[in-house]
């Protein structure tokens, strides 16, 4: 008999990951969205992912129904029959997620026999406690996971197509499922997701978001041609290095499923230079202040290194240009840079992030804006090459 899977929304992870885990899983999948998405889905009946990196298929996804997040009553019925939920959603409408499930999950819990297990495919660390609060503690398994590939939409105006690297393994933290674990394609069990978020953090998110920032400062549009400019990929592969002996360093801070971080970053900065990634500059830069705090991508790895008495020249780097991202459209560039403007880069990093204005990190930053500045003076009118 074949399972049947709830995916809360239908963004990129949705449909280019946990969509593709469960059809390979011989699965049936159920979209919950809102009525102009679950329009868009129903209009299509089907999808393409094309992926790139170790394999280069299409695989269509038209097998799917569709259920209306304002429509309780087909929201618990969809919980009561599901083996098991999913989620991705992003951390800014995690709450308002949350507090939609929670009435409809609490009738279905009161008809269902077996517990159900809920699935968040966020890169949010708080989205499990915020979960836990609104589910029934003996009945609901709040399972975080960690999202391993890299998903972008296509550029055909209507169209729901994705391209995604071709890594196909998502860990999910074994000590939180309820009863019995789905034998899902690529699902894997992992003892500290906590760990495993932190790893895949410094390793993958912190050198997109590096080439990201270096990138528009340089006028690129799409993180791929930042990764292929020779000034940045040597900043960035600089800074890879660098986290790689901090986090060797600490010891406690590599994943066990990532033996390799060096073949780990390498696989995956491939996947960000491939010419088929586009993934645009701003997307990755999106929310700098949020990015900008000392548990994230561009400080946490710095911080680390500095503990070991290990350089950060390109790290910091990295940080600088992140202070000098100007986006128009993001409020949180234009916060960031309005306190650049009146405290100058270490003093607003050091209120952004909450940091001593004495803490080493900030004089290591100071001492390379100057030189990431220097990379407008190459700026491109866009990234077609």
């Amino acid at each position: 008999m074949r399972q049947r899977a709830l995916i809360i929304g239908a963004g990129r992870i949705a449909r280019g990951l946990i969509a593709d885990m469960l059809t390979r899983s011989n699965c049936d999948i159920v979209f919950a969205v809102r009525s102009q998405t679950q329009r868009r889905l129903e209009d299509a009946g089907k999808y393409d992912i094309r992926f790139y990196g170790k394999r280069d298929d299409t695989l269509t996804i038209d097998r799917y129904a569709t259920v209306s997040l304002a429509d309780a009553t087909a929201l618990e019925r969809e919980l009561v029959t599901a083996d098991f939920v999913f989620t991705a959603v992003g951390a800014g409408a995690l709450a308002e997620i949350a507090n939609t499930l929670a009435p409809p999950l609490q009738q279905a819990l009161e008809r269902r026999e077996k517990a159900l297990n809920i699935f968040l495919f966020e890169n949010s660390a708080d989205g499990a406690d915020l979960f836990r609060t609104m589910a029934t503690a003996t009945r609901t398994g709040i399972v975080p996971c960690v999202v391993d590939r890299l998903v972008t939409t296509v550029t055909e105006p209507g169209s729901l197509d994705l391209t995604a690297c071709s890594r196909d393994t998502t860990a999910y933290e074994a000590r939180s499922v309820i009863g019995s674990v789905p034998e899902l394609h690529g699902f894997l069990p992992c003892d500290d997701i906590a760990m495993r978020r932190q790893s895949k953090m410094m390793l993958t998110n912190m050198p997109q978001a590096t080439a990201a920032a270096l990138g528009y400062l340089k006028g690129y549009e799409f993180v791929n041609n930042c990764c292929r400019d020779p000034d940045i990929s040597a900043i960035v592969r600089g800074a890879m290095t660098e986290v790689r002996d901090g986090m060797a360093a600490a010891g406690t801070f590599i994943s066990p499923d990532i033996p390799d971080p060096a073949a780990y970053t390498e696989e995956f900065f491939g996947y960000f230079s491939a010419e088929t990634c586009s993934d645009q500059v701003t997307r990755v830069l999106t929310d700098p202040i949020r990015k900008l705090q000392v548990g994230e991508r561009f400080l946490a790895p710095a911080l680390l290194c500095l503990q070991h008495a290990l350089p950060v020249d390109n790290l910091a780097r990295g940080i600088a240009a992140a202070m000098l991202f100007n986006h128009g459209n993001d409020t949180g560039a234009m916060r960031v840079q309005q306190l650049v403007a009146e405290h100058g880069v270490s003093n607003a990093l050091a209120e952004i992030a909450g940091l001593d204005r004495q803490a080493p990190i900030l004089r290591c930053v100071e001492t390379q804006v100057e030189q990431v500045k220097t990379l407008r003076t190459g700026r491109r009118g866009g990234n077609s090459e």
